[in-house]
């Protein structure tokens, strides 16, 4: 009887409880023609922005990027999400506003609050403010009339390795009060950080903008403001927001660009463009960096340059003409500004070098002094050999080149004098060249992005493959910015490209390729940049080979002839008689033995008659065309071996010899005397 077995089984329902997944960050690529990230998702960098989610980086492509609507009170891009742009660098990625018929997308009544009539807005909460991280892009307003650059309104984030400029149209005496010239009182700032808050939001805190390695050029009013106020003159009402500025290893440059500095600083009146200060039109000055109404920055590594007074009334350098006005124009202005500092930078060739006062805009800031220590001001000696005697402290008379004043009072400090308002002592005091006390040394701003080389890997949709087979190689292949191409080769030859994902190629298997051995394919992937990796893998090559068979069975065939006889004894005769027969031998085995023997029981090996036998054995042998001379021997009962075979034979005819001896006196019974033998083909190796 059987036993039986139960089983049994068992059927579990789980509950799982849990949040859902927070989505990791996302890149998106922009490419303005796809000619150098062909698998861009985006050809305009607003489209992307708007299709990305908060924490997405967007990389942007080498190309030139005309963006927004060129209306009146627009923006080329506006940003309202904490976001990344990633440019492949100031030099290869230039955004632009879209120029309109009036060329024009600054508002008529100019507002550097309200978060329109900017090149790029990046437009936060009052009281939950954005980040957004801008890096290796040029912000250009290339001829059209903008208010600014790049404008952080309730927003933070940092601009790294970039170029803002052209925030302006002109810089010509016959464009002033034109929209957009240069010459005038109108907005045109660089970078600024302002809030649209009239009081401090609830949980408010500090609202950091760091710029570093960039360039901010040509803008008409402040290269940078760091601003804390409702209201853009003095006096300057507080908002109560705390924005901060970090700023280092930046170039702010105002209007002259200068080529040839002097060994003391000075933008000669001599050369190109030289000395070529503005004095028709209206009168205005610039700013390097304006800090404002409770807002702090802090400066390292910068050069601060050229930031000065220009039209009718303009300051006559080395003259008391016009001095009134030389505070119009500073490298650093500070208003009602909260504690800042300033280290190792190059402020030089400003109308002042730094002026720092309370929100009225006019009365010396003495109870938060400016720290702007070990600083180089670019200033001239006064003897053939320096030191120099420092930032001249609110002077009455306009000091020669390179200016760069300082307000307050004198007070002493150390072994030294310093403003109560900027603490400028010590300082660097030597001449330009000099490494230890003259001018720090300076960057290119922008640098060039840190653009990783691409990645890569190389498989085949198999290991091995026929002759005439097709294989498929795919690459995996990343990049930073973008993948440009993926070219793939068979050894050295070209097979194929591809441009967008998937990163294919396919190829067959040539007719003549070397049986059983590997055939190496490698992808290699380009950036946008023009640096490449390179992956490999191996394929075999198989080749096909065709079997013909048959099959031998296994054969030992012996085939006997007639019966063999002697004919008539004669009695009393002594005599040797002879008979023979034919064989046939078939054999497979790898050796063959043909054998005789006399299987009876009565006279073994003798021919009988009856009870009669004959007295001598019965002798025999086997030929054949290989062993034609053997030698008779005797037949008995145990098998005697005629012939042997090495190896498979086939049909081979042989002779069987049978031999008798009879006596004289040999006794002969009437009758027929005979034996049947027995014939055996045998083997040792079937």
């Amino acid at each position: 009887m059987k036993s039986r077995r139960a089983c049994t089984a068992t059927l579990a329902v789980l509950g799982v409880f849990g949040v859902a997944p927070v989505a990791q960050a996302a890149q998106w690529t922009v490419d303005d023609d796809r000619g150098d990230c062909p698998a861009a998702q985006f050809t305009g960098v607003q489209a992307a922005i708007d299709a990305a989610a908060p924490g997405d980086t967007i990389a942007i492509c080498p190309g030139t990027y005309r963006e927004g609507t060129g209306d009146v009170g627009s923006n080329a891009l506006t940003i309202t999400k904490s976001v990344t742009l990633k440019g492949a660098g100031a030099d290869l990625v230039s955004i632009r506003p879209k120029v309109s018929g009036a060329g024009q997308i600054a508002e008529a009544n100019q507002d550097i609050r309200n978060g329109v009539g900017d090149i790029v807005s990046v437009r936060g909460g009052a009281a939950l403010p954005i980040t957004v991280d801008i890096s290796g892009v040029s912000v250009d307003g290339a001829g059209a009339v903008v208010e600014a650059g790049v404008v952080y309104l309730d927003a933070q984030g940092t601009i790294y390795r970039s170029r803002v400029t052209n925030v302006t149209t002109s810089e010509l005496a016959a464009d002033s009060g034109k929209p957009g010239g240069y010459r005038g009182p109108q907005f045109g700032y660089g970078i600024a950080q302002v809030t649209a808050n009239t009081s401090s939001p609830q949980g408010a805190t500090t609202r950091t903008l760091t710029i570093s390695q960039t360039r901010v050029e040509r803008y008409n009013r402040v290269g940078v403001l760091i601003d804390g106020a409702t209201n853009d003159l003095a006096p300057y009402s507080a908002s109560g927001v705390v924005n901060r500025g970090v700023l280092a290893n930046n170039a702010i440059v105002g209007r002259l660009v200068c080529t040839n500095f002097t060994t003391d600083g000075n933008c000669s009146a001599s050369g190109s463009p030289g000395n070529n200060l503005t004095t028709t039109g209206p009168l205005f000055g610039q700013d390097g960096v304006r800090v404002t109404a409770g807002a702090s920055v802090a400066l390292t590594g910068n050069t601060i340059s050229q930031n000065l007074v220009h039209g009718v009334g303009a300051p006559t350098r080395g003259a008391a003409t016009n001095n009134a006005n030389l505070p119009l124009g500073a490298g650093v202005r500070l208003v009602g500004a909260a504690a800042s500092t300033a280290t190792r930078n190059n402020i030089l060739d400003n109308a002042y070098g730094a002026i720092n006062v309370q929100l009225n805009g006019t009365t010396p800031n003495t109870a938060v002094p400016f720290v702007a220590e070990n600083n180089w001001w670019g200033l001239r000696s006064t003897g053939v050999t320096p030191p120099n005697a420092g930032p001249v402290i609110s002077p009455t008379s306009n000091p020669a080149f390179p200016e760069n004043p300082v307000n307050g009072a004198g007070t002493p400090d150390g072994t030294g004098t310093t403003s109560n308002t900027v603490d400028f002592f010590p300082y660097r005091n030597g001449a330009q060249a000099d490494p230890d006390a003259g001018q720090f040394t300076i960057l290119d701003a922008p640098r060039p992005v840190d653009d990783a080389v691409p990645t890569a890997s190389l498989a085949s949709d198999r290991a091995q493959a026929y002759r005439g087979e097709t294989i498929t190689l795919t690459a995996n292949a990343g990049d930073d910015f973008g993948v440009k191409r993926v070219s793939f080769y068979s050894g050295a030859v070209l097979i194929g490209v591809a441009q967008v994902p998937p990163f294919r190629s396919q190829f067959t298997i040539p007719a003549d390729a070397a049986c059983d051995a590997p055939r190496t394919f490698t992808a290699v992937v380009e950036d946008s940049a023009g640096q490449t990796a390179s992956a490999s893998v191996n394929v075999t090559v198989k080749c096909y080979t065709g079997t013909v068979s048959g099959q031998v069975n296994a054969t030992l065939a012996l085939t006997l002839g007639a019966p063999a006889s002697f004919g008539a004894f004669v009695p009393g005769v002594a005599a040797t008689y002879t008979a023979g027969t034919t064989a046939n031998v078939l054999s497979t085995a790898g050796d063959a033995a043909l054998s005789v023997a006399d299987p009876s029981t009565v006279a073994p090996g003798r021919l009988v008659n009856g009870s009669f036998s004959l007295p001598q054995a019965l002798r025999a042998r086997a030929t054949n065309a290989s062993n034609p001379t053997t030698q008779y021997a005797a037949i008995s009962g145990s098998p005697l071996t005629l012939l042997t075979y090495a190896g498979p034979i086939s049909n081979d005819g042989l002779t069987l010899q049978f031999q008798q001896q009879v006596g004289a006196t040999d006794a002969l019974r009437t009758g027929q005397y005979s034996k049947t033998l027995t014939f055996t083909l045998s083997t040792t190796t079937p």
